[in-house]
This record gives structure tokens, C-alpha cells and sequence, in this order.
């Protein structure tokens, strides 16, 4: 019995979703779930990313530089979603704190393994607490790598103004981390 395809690709869809995106996968995660805070979120923006883009694979694969063009869209998509839900009658806030996944791991992990746990989730709480543009600039730039003219490709957002935010953010971050040590 032959299997019917759905997508207009056909049978070597999955293979190529596979070669084109899988590469990407954990780095665009790291990404999302850095944007929303929440393990949940990040798996939303990942699939809605991977939903939207699957349809096109065959024009995907012409793209050259296809990390920076999958940061820019879910990028998009996480501004996008974060209006939505401004504008939403039910939105509920979130809590602002941040709860470790592995903590119960830290009782018994050596104690090298428990102080970088404690300085990671003192890191990821930090940067929660700066503002969605500072926070973004911090993670395209510092955690990612890309330089201040792809996170205006990105983005954008002009180059003097991610290069303001990113010190900025730089300066709340120091201030944040080190009340918190006090």
C-alpha cells in the first residue's frame, strides 16, 4: 500500500526538513527559550517556526546563510505572538520567577556541577528581568555570536541602536547580578 503525501513535496520531504533544519534544531530552541523564559513557550515558537516553513522547503534551500535567516523569523514570530498576547483580553502574566528544572539535581551533583547550575539560573534570571529589546540584543550578540550588522539584518533595527541597547543591557545585567550577590 503507498502512503499519500499531503505536503506538495512529496516522499523526500522529511529527509530534506531533516538535512535543512536539523543542524539548526538545538540552537534555534537554545534561542526561543531564551527569548520566552518558559520550556513550554520555546517549543511553541519552535514548532509555529517549523510549521510555517515547512510548506516552503524547496525555495529554504536556496537560502545561503540559513542561521541567520531562521533567527530572523523566529524572532519575528516571538514579536509577533508577544503582541498578540498584549492585546489579548485573557492574557495572564506570568510569574517573574524562574524555576530550575534540575534543581533537585544539585542535591546530590558535585559541588562544581551545583555552583555552575546556581550561576546559570542566576544568569537566566537576570536576564528576565531586562526589558525584551535589551534582552535580545544580549542574546543575539553575546550568547549567539552574531555581530551588531546581522542583528540588524535580523532585526531591523538600526545598528547605533542595538549598539546603545547592548551596552545598556550590559550595564543592567552587571547591576542585577551584583545586587543579587550583596
Amino acid at each position: 500500500m503507498d502512503v499519500i503525501y499531503f505536503w506538495p513535496l512529496g516522499k523526500d520531504a522529511s529527509a530534506l526538513f531533516e538535512k535543512l533544519f536539523g543542524p539548526h534544531l538545538k540552537s534555534i530552541y537554545r534561542l526561543a527559550y531564551r527569548f520566552t523564559g518558559q520550556r513550554e513557550d520555546a517549543e511553541d515558537l519552535v514548532q509555529d517556526l517549523l510549521l510555517k516553513l515547512y510548506p516552503h522547503l524547496e525555495e529554504i534551500q536556496k537560502i545561503d546563510r540559513l542561521a541567520p535567516w531562521l533567527v530572523r523569523i523566529l524572532y519575528r514570530l516571538f514579536i509577533d505572538k508577544k503582541r498578540r498576547q498584549k492585546r489579548s483580553s485573557l492574557y495572564l502574566k506570568k510569574d517573574d520567577r524562574v524555576i530550575c528544572d534540575n534543581c533537585a539535581c544539585s542535591l546530590t551533583a558535585p559541588p562544581e556541577v551545583a555552583n555552575a547550575m546556581l550561576i546559570l539560573e542566576a544568569i537566566n534570571t537576570a536576564l528576565q528581568k531586562l526589558s525584551e529589546d535589551h534582552r535580545m540584543t544580549i542574546l543575539l550578540h553575546d550568547v549567539e555570536g552574531y555581530s551588531f550588522q546581522e542583528i540588524n539584518q535580523i532585526t531591523g533595527i538600526a545598528v547605533g541602536t542595538i549598539k546603545s541597547r547592548h551596552s545598556r543591557a550590559r550595564k543592567q545585567l552587571r547591576e542585577i547580578i551584583y545586587c543579587r550577590e550583596l
